[in-house]
Parts: structure tokens; sequence; C-alpha cells
């Protein structure tokens, strides 16, 4: 079973942006489903600038959304999102995607209301198995989520 993305980073997006210009952007070009985005002010050399966190919800079966996707996974080549005629935003996948979830961030997110609040996106995948009928794919896939989890989380505190 190959990794599913669901965190994205933006390094530098312009602070006249909102977190709903961002969700909008992947929703209207049918790439994904925005659950919760984060966006944490720094100083570059251009002034105030956000760095931008992006929780997914859902990606669309689509076309552009494999293409995306497919672009985030090769090193080699550069994945980016259109957010306004020839202006785009650099997107890479998030290596720490567990930074939406601390308590010191909460001032900078933006959920979108819009999804379920039932379905946060950790808690996806078990909602997608749950009536899921072959019990060993079922251990296969709760013993990778757990393999997974624990590595995150190892990540997350070393970052700290």
């Amino acid at each position: 079973m190959s990794s599913v993305i669901k965190s994205l980073f933006i390094p530098a997006v312009d602070i006249s942006f909102t977190a709903d210009c961002i969700m909008d952007a992947f929703y209207c070009q049918d790439i994904a489903t925005i659950y919760r985005v984060a966006l944490v002010p720094y100083e570059s050399n251009r002034g105030l600038r956000y760095r931008a966190f992006i929780d997914i919800h859902e990606w669309h079966s689509t076309e552009g959304a494999y293409n995306f996707i497919q672009r985030l996974k090769d090193p080699n080549r550069e994945a980016r999102i259109v957010h306004n005629d020839d202006n785009w935003w650099v997107v890479e996948v998030n290596k720490n995607p567990f930074i939406t979830n601390s308590k010191k961030m909460s001032k900078f997110i933006t959920i979108n209301h819009l999804v379920d609040d039932m379905t946060e996106p950790e808690l996806l995948p078990w909602i997608l198995y749950r009536d899921h009928s072959e019990e060993n794919e079922w251990k296969e896939l709760e013993k990778e989520l757990s393999e997974m989890l624990a590595y995150q989380n190892l990540e997350y505190e070393l970052c700290l």
C-alpha cells in the first residue's frame, strides 16, 4: 500500500492571501478539498509573509489531482498550485504533518467548516475502512497506520 499525502507546505505566501484563498485554489482546480490551513507569519527579505501548512481532507479523483500528486512525489520536479491567472505557489509535502495539531499553532489555523467535523484527517483511514470485511487486510492496514503514526510522532518530537 503506497503512502497517501495528507499534509502540504507552501513556503511563501503573500500576506494579502487568506486561508480561504488557499482552500479555494485547490478546490476550484478540482485537486483537493482542504480540511485546515495554518498561516504562520515570518519576516523575509521581501517583507512579512506566511508559511502555509495545509491538511488535506480528500484528494479529488481527477487527472489534475493525479498529476499534482505525481509532481509532489518526484523530487526532481516542482509542484505548483495556480491561484490567480499567472500567479502560483510552490507546494511541497509537509515533512511535519502534526504541526497543525499543536496548541501553539491554534491561533494561526483556519478550519474548513464545510468539511464534516467528524472526519478529521487523522481519522479518515479508519472511517474509509471501517466496513472492510477482509480481516487480514484490516490488520495489515492497522499495522501500517500504527507504524506511520509512530514514525510521524518521532519526527515531530525531533523537530521541536
